[in-house]
């Protein structure tokens, strides 16, 4: 028994030893560790994990420990530590860093407008060279319209960190389609003092829907299914535009709610909350009576939202990499849609009662 003790202590020891060692072995376990230990709450050990694998020479360790100074989480804020870690990551070919970089000699992104245009112009060149991080931050960092106002031809910044994006990054092309889509409807409409002529209006929108139509068509085909939504927001507000759109033709084939009834068939679980919805008030508010075919389907839809279980996250391997962007990417969506699950909750328990009254009032039918 003593000897069975030694032994599990020396493992003990030389497990710690083998985690603090800045020799180049099992980087992506212990990287993976240190992520684990940050999730859970142990921020400070994490962090040192993180500084004895960057040691090794790791870029995703450098990146996420520079991560880790720049936010101020488990080590001291330390911006020109932040700043040294990400240039040393960038040069062993990580991405992420390339785009941390830029964020930290531009100043950030955010509600300043003027820092947010400064990042996009640092991100420029990572983004011409194919940097998808990069073109993810450029995204970011042109959220807010004031940040687009400060750049000469923002709608071209957009378009070139979309080209960036392009590829079998399902996620990437959803989350470039939709932005160009809210860059379209975000230009100010002829009529207002300072606007665009129509002419122009016009043809901004057409340069960026064409390109954001093609994103999102992809990001279906890619298995993101919360694209078809934004597919109907296109079709809808610029329908008249369809003719000299590349794609308009396709767009043009199903209205807003066809494509978001695409949306729910193909599996995006916020959009057969919402279509459920709309099935149930309109029985709700119907002036003459419904047949037990639609009471039932319309049931059966909001249950099937209501009562869908949270797929779990999916990985290839337990310890994949994962490298931190230094600003949280915006906005964060959520795969649980609360909001949807719980108005298709509240119209079900309204129908599944007035139909029962109906039904006491009338038994036969």
């Amino acid at each position: 028994m003593r000897h069975l003790t030694i032994w599990a202590i020396a493992l003990v020891f030389a497990a710690i030893a083998l985690i603090a060692s800045p020799l180049p072995v099992f980087q992506k376990q212990r990287n993976a560790l240190a992520h684990w230990l940050i999730a859970e709450g142990f921020a400070v050990i994490g962090a040192k994990v993180y500084l004895a694998v960057a040691s090794s020479g790791d870029a995703t360790a450098k990146n996420n420990l520079g991560v880790l100074h720049y936010r101020g989480v488990g080590v001291s804020t330390d911006l020109e530590a932040a700043r040294g870690l990400f240039t040393q990551a960038a040069a062993l070919r990580s991405s992420q860093a390339v785009a941390n970089l830029a964020l930290v000699q531009g100043g950030g992104c955010g509600l300043d407008s003027a820092r947010s245009a400064t990042t996009v112009r640092k991100l420029e060149t990572a983004v011409a060279d194919g940097n998808a991080a990069a073109a993810k931050q450029t995204m970011d960092c042109l959220y807010f319209s004031a940040a687009k106002n400060r750049l000469k031809d923002p709608d071209g910044a957009m378009i070139a960190a979309s080209l960036a994006i392009a590829g079998d990054d399902g996620p990437g092309r959803f989350k470039s389609g939709k932005a160009l889509v809210n860059a379209a409807r975000s230009i100010q409409h002829p009529g207002y003092r300072g606007s665009p002529t129509q002419q122009e209006y016009d043809n901004r929108v057409v340069r960026l829907i064409d390109r954001a139509s093609i994103d999102l068509f992809a990001a279906t085909e890619l298995g993101q299914p919360q694209a078809y939504e934004w597919l109907g927001v296109a079709r809808h507000q610029f329908q008249k535009l369809l003719p000299r759109l590349q794609l308009g033709e396709r767009l043009g084939k199903k209205t807003f709610e066809e494509w978001m009834q695409a949306g729910a068939v193909n599996g995006d679980w916020a959009m057969l909350c919402r279509t459920a919805s709309f099935a149930l008030e309109d029985l709700l508010h119907r002036v003459g009576r419904y047949s037990r075919f639609e009471f039932d389907t319309a049931v059966a839809r909001a249950r099937e939202c209501v009562e869908r279980k949270q797929d779990g996250a999916a990985s290839s391997e337990w310890y994949d990499a994962v490298e931190y962007p230094a600003v949280k990417p915006h906005p964060v969506a959520s795969s649980y849609p609360t909001f949807d699950i719980g108005r298709a909750a509240d119209a079900l328990r309204r129908l599944l009662f007035q139909d029962a009254v109906a039904r006491l009032k009338d038994p036969t039918s």
